[in-house]
């Protein structure tokens, strides 16, 4: 009996072993989702330079897609949700044309502009390149790559209509090339001026098309900046220069695409502070209808989360007419409202100024200015909310009506006792003899 007491004992401590390994793998698979969800969705622009001389070689090694996968691995790129836009870039001094400045790669014959990867890599999407990057007709040597326009064109060049409806809390440039560009520094009216004075350039078309370009210049650079920033790599490394060629000229450089405005809730809308709030039968009602102050944004989405970042409610177009419920948040809580803006630049169009930006979030707490209160004193429950479920103001005056009604039956009652017992008349037994007869 002994002994098969101890096999069903290490039988069942087998089971509890399987079991907790169970858990370990669903929790494993559970967290990683959990942090893409609250994760920013990006949109990231791998542009190559076609002007690169000696390493043209670089550039047609399925070394690089490689390079950029790695890139989108390590640094939270959510290939069923996020998009990738693939563009090269270069400019025919001899015949310059803005237009053909930056062109997309293709992909079976489409442009690969704002692409789901899903669980393919580049390598398999486009598995003969160098086939899918824009051709170019022409000597090399009358191509130059621009660099001080390269950025803004290749952010135009995936804009997007205004009918779309896809925007992006990130987006990023991977930029591929031979030169080190000083960030937003470039400066491109000299660049301009000295490319198109050069021997083979065509010098009347470049002074046709200098005050367009420059005026797109100048748009765009009101509405976005620039920022270098590292990319996590392999290693546990991380680097703001990925070498491609070996002796690390031709690099992958990273840049973030961000506002130039840092916008809050309260300077471009008119949200207002803090959000009214009205005391209803289960909970608090809450109804606004925020509008944007300035035409270049436009209110995308609003949600409201409690202290520990719940989510209790959100809206696609800012207006809110929602009931948060007291068994979710009371009196005296914290509440947190966050606010996402659609940048309507017309040259992009693909920005969201996200919800979790600074100044596109603000704090209260839940409060009423003119809690009405039972007799003055009592928070009016809800398990005694009875009638007039919206209108707390009706609800207490109803209850105050009632206790009223109910002093005053009270009071009647005592004084009515009161009376009765004055002018009652009870003889002792000293006053009242019986005798028999």
């Amino acid at each position: 009996m002994k002994k098969k007491k101890v096999i069903k004992k290490t039988e069942l401590t087998l089971v509890h072993i399987k079991l907790f390994y169970v858990l370990v793998l669903l929790c494993g698979f559970h967290l990683p989702a959990s942090a893409t969800s609250n994760s920013q969705s990006k949109h990231v622009i791998v542009a190559f330079d076609q002007s690169i001389g000696k390493y043209n070689t670089d550039l047609f090694s399925p070394k690089v897609l490689t390079l950029v996968d790695e890139i989108l691995d390590k640094n939270d790129f959510d290939r069923a949700h996020d998009y990738i836009s693939m563009v090269a870039y270069t400019l025919n001094v001899r015949n310059p044309n803005l237009s053909d400045y930056v062109k997309p790669c293709t992909h079976n014959e489409n442009a690969f502009i704002w692409q789901h990867l899903g669980s393919r890599r580049l390598t398999n999407i486009l598995p003969r390149w160098p086939i899918g990057i824009p051709a170019r007709s022409g000597r090399a040597a009358d191509y130059a790559s621009m660099q001080s326009l390269a950025k803004p064109f290749i952010v135009m060049e995936t804009k997007l209509t205004g009918d779309d409806t896809i925007t992006v809390d990130q987006t990023i440039i991977l930029l591929i090339s031979d030169n080190v560009v000083n960030g937003t520094d470039d400066d491109y009216e000299r660049e301009w001026k000295h490319v198109s004075t050069i021997p083979i350039a065509n010098v009347s078309l470049f002074k046709q098309q200098e005050q367009t370009v420059f005026s797109k210049m100048r748009a765009f650079n009101e509405d976005f900046k620039f920022i270098r920033f590292q990319v996590n790599l392999s290693n546990n490394r991380a680097s703001g220069t990925i070498p491609v060629s070996s002796d690390g000229t031709y690099c992958i450089i990273p840049y973030k695409v961000v506002p130039a405005e840092r916008p809050s809730i309260h300077s471009v809308t008119d949200l207002p502070s803090p959000i009214p709030m009205v005391r209803v039968r289960g909970g608090f009602m809450v109804k606004t209808d925020p509008h944007s102050l300035k035409d270049k944004y436009s209110i995308s989405h609003v949600e409201i989360t409690d202290a520990s970042g719940k989510q209790l409610t959100e809206s696609r177009d800012g207006a809110l007419d929602v009931l948060l419920k007291s068994n979710e948040v009371k009196a005296g809580d914290s509440i947190c409202i966050k606010m996402s803006l659609r940048l309507k630049d017309g040259l992009y169009n693909g920005m969201r100024i996200s919800g979790d930006n600074d100044g596109m979030w603000v704090k209260q707490a839940v409060k009423l200015q003119d809690e009405a209160k039972v007799i003055g004193l009592f928070p009016l429950s809800d398990s005694f909310w009875w009638w007039f479920p919206n209108d707390v103001f009706t609800a207490v005056m109803i209850w105050d009506l009632l206790l009223l009604l109910a002093l005053i039956v009270l009071v009647g009652f005592i004084l009515y006792r009161l009376f009765v017992r004055i002018n009652s008349y009870k003889p002792s037994n000293n006053n009242i003899k019986i005798e028999k007869i």
